[in-house]
């Protein structure tokens, strides 16, 4: 957690939010907010878009937000920014990161599963078709007779389209 008045000074944050950033305590406890986020800019996959959001809600500081942050090292964070208020007067903003490194890669391997299972299963639906279709191709060149033939061709097919079937 880190808190901000309207001029950019910092009043308070926890060991936490210093440690989950990476950034030395010190680099807080001076009270210049610049210097702690240029020291998260060296951070994060997409600087600008950071920033731009920072500059947004310090113009507008009535606004509430979140967004998700990529680092360079892998991890993800959710930062959720909403007014300090005394009263209905907004007198600085809290600033709250969360890693989500974690969720986010067991959201990501639970949609690979899926999406390998749906792939599985296609193609061993693919199999089967073209097994059937490979059989009947045998049984259609197996008889000139169509009566052999056609009961052949039921006995195949009739199981095989079965499941496809409701009553």
């Amino acid at each position: 957690i880190l808190v901000v008045d309207l001029n950019g000074k910092i009043l308070s944050f926890n060991q936490k939010m210093a440690d989950m950033w990476g950034i030395p305590a010190e680099v807080f406890a001076c009270g210049d907010d610049q210097l702690a986020i240029n020291a998260a800019l060296e951070k994060l996959v997409y600087p600008e878009e950071f920033m731009t959001k920072v500059i947004e809600l310090y113009k507008h500081p009535d606004e509430a937000s979140y967004d998700v942050l990529e680092l360079k090292d892998g991890r993800t964070f959710e930062r959720y920014s909403q007014p300090q208020r005394i009263g209905d007067a907004p007198v600085g903003r809290v600033w709250s990161f969360r890693d989500v490194t974690a969720r986010r890669k067991a959201e990501e391997q639970a949609h690979a599963l899926t999406r390998e299972q749906a792939a599985r299963a296609e193609a061993e639906n693919s199999q089967k078709r073209a097994t059937l279709l490979a059989e009947a191709s045998r049984v259609l060149s197996a008889s000139f007779d169509y009566q052999t033939t056609l009961a052949a061709l039921v006995r195949l097919a009739v199981p095989a389209l079965a499941d496809y079937c409701a009553l």
